[in-house]
């Protein structure tokens, strides 16, 4: 198997999902191994709670994060037969879990759980959106696209940013002929995919790839911006929006992950936008559930702050939309005031991120990246570069006639990066 431990994580995911673990058999043809050599996997498993668990390991040299501890605390206590609390009810969530000792001196399982405060606000989108993912989850078959061998990871990073992909906007009176729908975002989505690919040919297997998506995913909701009184063209509905966002990205990963192209993947998503809103926020938590089931080591940020970071090795990037959900009255500017700057250098220092990087080299470490205005550009501040994306999307009737009267453009942006130092290379690729 790829992964060398697969065997006990595959375990825990049965102990967790279905209260038991599968017949050995099955685990053996699960290693590849054949079906008479099932006392291998029921003696590595013995092996593995004696030796390697309570030194914190799956083995040497691999320990346990503090996601599988969890995990593997909660299948223990199934394994033994004691008492499991089950999963928050409908509506609430788990705020703490702990064990408590019974008087005849078992153990048992407690938990408090929260109202989940998404609820309410999701009420109105929730009958469309869990029939469109039940579908998915349940009859979706991921498509593959590429087949690569897997090699040593390299120092290298990789950023993808696909920003302003504004799925189910519709384009009525073009002036030259332009034209948006679900398939031609689908070959879209597919050319990210190639590029990927050619980038893993180019640089090898990457250390992390970060998929990077900067806000207004889907074009709105309901015909409307998610704030209300921007009245949308739009050629797929809500639940088709829905629909196409989460197929594409289930894809994607069902490829990145399977071909090998990096060590680490993680799914970034920043929610706090201007026409995706708390729709986009749905979309983005449905693609990341997915992937959690399905490949629980991929790493998931869905933020619904207006700016946010990630960190890979020492290389730092602050994420946000551009223009909020409600709050700021315009957007952050293509030419960036000074009160602007300076709101962000007060983000970096309050959070210290600047703090163990030499003297003068903020810049080549911090990038800031923003959507919303459908340009790309880079730029140096004092203590940080801006990263300007250009939209996934091409210009409707409105920015058209007001902005780029034929001379707009569209595509997706990768940042190739030494994890560990300032090195960065930079490519735009435009489509036609």
């Amino acid at each position: 198997m790829e992964d060398k431990h697969q065997l006990l994580k595959n375990i825990v995911t049965d102990l967790l999902s279905n209260g038991k673990k599968k017949n050995w058999r099955d685990y053996a043809l699960e290693c590849g191994l054949s079906i008479d050599k099932y006392e291998t996997c029921r003696s590595r498993w013995k092996s593995f709670k004696k030796d390697s668990l309570p030194k914190g390991v799956w083995g040497p040299n691999d320990p346990i994060t503090d996601t599988w501890k969890e995990k593997l605390e909660r299948a223990m206590a199934i394994e033994k037969g004691e008492e499991f609390v089950p999963d928050a009810p409908a509506g609430f969530t788990t705020n703490r879990m702990h064990q408590q000792q019974t008087k005849d001196g078992g153990l048992i399982w407690l938990q408090s759980v929260e109202r989940d405060k998404e609820i309410d606000a999701a009420k109105d989108f929730y009958e469309k959106s869990v029939t469109a993912f039940e579908n998915i989850v349940l009859k979706y078959e991921p498509t593959k696209i590429y087949l690569l061998p897997v090699t040593k990871p390299t120092k290298w990073g990789m950023n993808v940013y696909i920003s302003d992909a504004h799925i189910g906007a519709g384009i009525k009176d073009s002036l030259f002929g332009i034209e948006y729908n679900r398939e031609i975002y689908l070959q879209r989505i597919r050319a990210v995919v190639d590029q990927i690919e050619k980038n893993h040919q180019r640089y090898g297997t990457f250390d992390t790839i970060n998929i990077i998506l900067a806000g207004d995913l889907v074009d709105g909701f309901q015909s409307e911006t998610t704030r209300g009184g921007h009245k949308l063209v739009q050629n797929l509905n809500d639940a088709e929006q829905f629909d196409t966002f989460t197929k594409s990205f289930v894809d994607l990963f069902n490829t990145v992950v399977g071909e090998g192209f990096s060590q680490k993947l993680r799914f970034i998503s920043a929610t706090n936008d201007n026409h995706s809103g708390d729709f986009g926020y749905a979309c983005s938590r449905a693609v990341e559930i997915y992937l959690k089931a399905r490949f629980p080591d991929v790493e998931t940020i869905v933020s619904r702050d207006f700016i946010f970071h990630v960190k890979t090795g020492k290389r730092i990037h602050l994420i946000c939309h551009g223009k909020d959900r409600s709050a700021l009255l315009k957007n952050i500017p293509w030419v960036m005031s000074k009160d602007h700057e300076a709101w962000f250098e007060n983000y970096i220092q309050y959070h210290s991120l600047n703090k163990q990087l030499p003297y003068n080299q903020e810049k080549q470490h911090i990038t800031l990246v923003m959507g919303d205005l459908h340009q790309t550009k880079t730029e140096f501040a004092r203590r940080f570069t801006t990263k300007r994306l250009m939209a996934f999307t091409p210009p409707n009737d409105h920015s058209d006639y007001n902005y780029s009267r034929g001379s707009g453009y569209s595509g997706f942006e990768i940042d190739v990066f030494d994890i560990d130092g300032p090195e960065t290379i930079e490519s735009r690729h435009f489509f036609l």
